[in-house]
């Protein structure tokens, strides 16, 4: 039930995704943003990073959109349409008994640059619930900076991969070392 909830959100908005459920041992929560070398060479990227997924969960979708990279936006029909759409997606599966409880961005594990813009690999994970359970699901974002990592916005991977993303970036997609897939864990019933 989670993963239909989480799907229909970030895939149709936000591109981002999730492995099927499955019961396992917790992990432990990899290295933050602040030791990695590349938060110290981008100090926005973190901070803005934090930024976007504090916006989804607050339901501030004008500032999410704000910090969604314009592409994924345009795509999505505009500005007003992309929040639209997300504000009504978080709602349908609220009403499902979804909860998004928190957010945590793990260290940058890639800064490159192509074509004068900077993109950066974000693996991060949220603490969700529904009526079977409290989980950790896994993802990843595409940062891109046009002005040399000063600003950021984003592009969540999800389950598109390489082919899906390019879609949105072009040819990049094809040069970054996205992290493998993971399955949600289940911390809690």
């Amino acid at each position: 039930m989670l993963l239909r909830f989480t799907l229909v959100i970030f895939l149709s908005v936000a591109f981002v995704g999730c492995s099927q459920l499955k019961k396992s041992q917790s992990q432990p929560p990899p290295p933050t943003p602040e030791s990695s070398p590349a938060a110290a060479n981008y100090p926005s990227l973190a901070a803005q990073a934090k930024e976007i997924k504090e916006a989804f969960l607050r339901k501030d979708y004008a500032a999410y959109t704000d910090l969604t990279y314009s592409k994924s936006v345009e795509a999505s029909g505009g500005k007003t349409e992309y929040a639209k759409k997300l504000a009504q997606d978080v709602k349908e599966a609220e009403a499902r008994g979804l909860k998004y409880l928190s957010f945590t961005l793990d260290a940058p594990s890639q800064v490159i640059r192509n074509s004068g813009n900077l993109y950066a690999v974000l693996p991060n994970h949220m603490t969700v619930k529904d009526s079977e359970g409290t989980y950790r699901t896994y993802d990843c974002m595409i940062g891109v900076s046009t002005d040399s990592g000063r600003n950021w916005t984003f592009v969540d991977v999800g389950g598109f991969g390489k082919n899906g993303l390019s879609l949105v970036l072009g040819d990049v997609a094809f040069k970054l070392d996205l992290p493998p897939e993971k399955k949600p864990v289940k911390l809690s019933n």
